[in-house]
């Protein structure tokens, strides 16, 4: 029986031992893998990704233009430099409104009364350096192209081509432009004006050499009359006559 017992002792021994070494090994393990290396293994730092550039496209510069200032023009620096290169127009206009003479004694009379038949103030014709200048009042030719017919007169008023007819008027009938020619006159000034009830206004100057007296016929003048009279238009007119005209007055 003892020896029994010894050996059921000896063997309980080397049962805990085999227990004791197997937690051993285990708490030995542990040790090692969770303590030892990761307190011995060196940290490698972990590089973040460098961040990726974004390309922008570059707008294009833009340049301002800077804009001119505007100039502040007086009413009157405009009215000025309304007249411009026809300040020689203006000048003798203005003098011819303020003239008391509106026909010199002679020939120039006799064109007057050709021209006019009866004058209206300020209503003439005027030499100035050797260029005539002949001043009408356009609403009192009207009266007496269309004998006082204010109907046919308020028709045509603004009638494409009725004031350079109403310059012509007269000028251009029989042999006034040859008698201009005689005169040594190489430039006719024909200022077309209308009286308004404050003042007199200048509508319209056309230039015309009296030499073109040839390149038409009396007859031409007459047909070109008589459309303006009776059909209230101008469309002959201004085929065969306007073209020896040459607007100076207001500036284009």
């Amino acid at each position: 029986r003892r020896l029994e017992k010894e050996e059921q002792k000896s063997e309980e021994m080397s049962r805990l031992l085999m227990v004791a070494s197997f937690v051993t090994l285990l708490l030995g393990y542990y040790y090692y893998s969770e303590v030892y290396l990761k307190q011995n293994t060196p940290v490698i730092p972990v590089q973040a990704p460098a961040p990726t550039e974004i390309k922008t496209e570059k707008k294009p510069k833009v340049i301002e233009k800077k804009q001119p200032k505007k100039k502040i023009v007086s009413k009157k620096f405009k009215q000025i430099e309304k007249a411009g290169a026809n300040s020689k127009i203006v000048r003798a206009y203005n003098e011819m409104l303020l003239n008391k003479d509106h026909c010199p004694p002679g020939d120039i009379k006799k064109l007057c009364a050709n021209i006019f038949g009866v004058m209206v103030g300020p209503e003439g014709i005027k030499v100035i350096n050797g260029e005539m200048y002949i001043l009408k009042n356009y609403k009192i030719r009207l009266e007496r192209i269309y004998q006082n017919n204010f109907e046919d007169i308020n028709e045509v008023f603004n009638l494409v081509g009725m004031r350079a007819f109403v310059a012509a008027s007269e000028v251009f009938a029989g042999d006034n432009l040859k008698t201009i020619e005689n005169l040594k006159i190489s430039r006719v000034h024909i200022l077309v004006f209308e009286d308004k009830a404050t003042s007199n206004e200048l509508m319209a100057s056309y230039m015309v050499d009296p030499g073109i007296h040839r390149r038409f016929s009396k007859s031409d003048w007459e047909y070109a009359e008589t459309e303006a009279k009776e059909k209230k238009i101008t469309n002959y007119f201004q085929s065969k006559f306007l073209p020896y005209m040459k607007l100076e007055y207001p500036e284009k």
